[in-house]
């Protein structure tokens, strides 16, 4: 080491992860990402919580939040990333503040974040949590989509050239 210069902290990315199909995506390119910046990831799900008369009621229970954590840290492992924390953060406020107060806590150095294309009630909601960590973090955040080459879109095109098309000028 050179006198005088400090050695750097290990970089970490804090990959945040739900239930919808970018998730997987997510996943792969996190750890294309930990492997050229050779950092330690930290998988993260943020559960929120809010009170009512009956006691507090929780977005999901916190067995399916850690499963679905477990299960992307096996696919980094097994993709060769190095993965530090496994981390289920049950925010109070919102969940894109609990992702942002995560990854200050973490000294992160980048938040993925899982960008769903589908307009269905759980990817609206993984959207809007897109959206409001990008627009609150002064941290890098990279919102990971579907792509455009998957197996999906494939058979989508495929369907759409098999249709008859109609010529109405006439």
């Amino acid at each position: 080491m050179l006198a005088g210069v400090e050695h750097s902290p290990a970089r970490q990315v804090l990959l945040v992860v739900d239930d919808s199909a970018c998730t997987r995506r997510a996943v792969i390119v996190t750890a294309a990402l930990a492997a050229d910046w050779q950092a330690e990831v930290v998988v993260c799900r943020v559960r929120t919580k809010r009170p009512s008369r009956g006691g507090a009621i929780a977005s999901e229970p916190l067995d399916a939040a850690l499963g679905i954590v477990a299960g992307a840290g096996d696919a980094l492992i097994h993709l060769g990333a190095t993965v530090g924390d496994r981390l289920v953060v049950t925010a109070l406020a919102s969940a894109a503040e609990g992702v942002v107060h995560t990854a200050y806590e973490r000294a992160a150095s980048m938040i993925v974040v899982p960008h769903p294309a589908r307009r269905t009630r759980g990817a609206t909601a993984a959207r809007r949590l897109a959206r409001q960590v990008a627009n609150r973090s002064d941290i890098p955040v990279l919102l990971v989509g579907p792509g455009l080459g998957g197996a999906d879109s494939l058979v989508q095109r495929r369907a759409r050239a098999a249709r008859p098309r109609v010529d109405d000028r006439a």
